[in-house]
């Protein structure tokens, strides 16, 4: 009888400490989920969502990439529709049918400005410099 009591009363105390040690261990893999969704998961689903505002938003005129590296601006992009056509070239004798996915980004809007490159020349390089001998 004294055993059997006795181990009674040692399984009524480890009770208490394996679940304390189960919370010990779940508490830092709690963490590390948290965090594996702070820096990857919430990032990766505002990105899709500004991505997907972009393609509904796709207009005659906007410079895109393709998903498989091609250039091109938007012909027709019907909203509501999938189907976008892209013009491959400058004199637009080469169109191409894509479907909405397949936009990796928009390069450029056609209602943003265009950025010049500075083609000034630096006060430096307006004034012409005199050589003066040394003698």
């Amino acid at each position: 009888m004294f055993g059997l009591g006795f181990g009674l009363i040692l399984v009524a105390q480890q009770q208490p400490a394996a679940t304390s040690s189960l919370l010990t261990f779940m508490i830092p893999w709690l963490l590390v989920m948290v965090l594996f969704y702070a820096l990857i998961i919430a990032p990766q689903r505002r990105q899709e969502k500004e991505r997907l505002a972009q393609l509904a938003a796709l207009k005659k005129n906007d410079k895109v990439l393709t998903v498989g590296g091609i250039y091109g601006t938007v012909v027709s992009a019907p909203a509501g529709e999938d189907k976008i056509v892209l013009k491959l070239d400058d004199e637009g004798k080469i169109k191409v049918s894509f479907s909405r996915a397949s936009i990796a980004k928009v390069l450029q809007s056609a209602n943003s400005p265009v950025a010049k490159p500075h083609t000034e020349a630096s006060p430096a390089e307006s004034k012409p410099q005199s050589v003066s001998p040394s003698s």
